[in-house]
C-alpha cells in the first residue's frame, strides 16, 4: 500500500463492517489463502464496471459507476507510457468488491487485478486511522 501505508505502520480499523464505500482502505483476508491479511483500497462496489490496463510505467484502473458513466481513473495524475500490453475488465458482483493497492507500478501490488473480486466476508475491518509512526485519519 505504499506510499499510503508503509511497513511498520500501525492502523486502527472498525470491525463492525456491514458495507464498504469506494475509496475506503480495508483490512482483508486474501481469498486464496485466508491466513494472509492485506490492506487494500476499495475502488469498485457491486454493479460497478472495472477496466484495468497495464502500461510500461503504470497500471490504470478505470471504474464506471451509475453516477459516473464516463469513468474515474485510478490513480489520478499519471500519464501512461506507450500502448497497453494487458487489459482486464469485469462487472463487480453484489456482495463483492474490487480492491487495489496504492502502489500502481506494474507488479507493485497484488490485488483484484491479479486474483479477482473480494467477497464481503473477507473484509475484517475498515481503516479509520494510522496511529504510528505519524497519526493520520483516513
Amino acid at each position: 500500500m505504499e506510499p499510503t501505508i508503509n511497513d511498520g505502520d500501525w492502523l486502527m480499523a472498525r470491525t463492525d463492517v456491514k458495507s464498504v464505500e469506494r475509496g475506503a482502505l480495508v483490512i482483508m483476508r486474501y481469498p486464496k489463502d485466508e491466513t494472509k491479511v492485506y490492506c487494500r483500497r476499495v475502488v469498485a462496489v457491486g454493479g460497478d464496471k472495472v477496466v484495468m490496463k497495464y502500461y510500461s510505467n503504470v497500471k490504470l484502473t478505470t471504474v464506471f459507476t451509475p453516477d459516473n458513466p464516463q469513468g474515474t481513473v485510478f490513480p489520478t495524475g499519471v500519464t501512461p507510457v506507450g500502448n497497453p500490453y494487458g487489459e482486464y475488465d469485469t462487472t463487480v458482483d453484489m456482495g463483492s468488491y474490487y480492491v487495489v493497492g496504492d502502489n500502481t507500478a506494474p507488479g507493485g501490488s497484488y490485488d483484484s487485478d491479479e486474483w479477482g473480486l473480494l467477497p464481503q466476508d473477507n473484509i475484517a475491518g475498515v481503516v479509520i486511522e494510522r496511529i504510528s509512526p505519524n497519526p493520520r485519519k483516513f
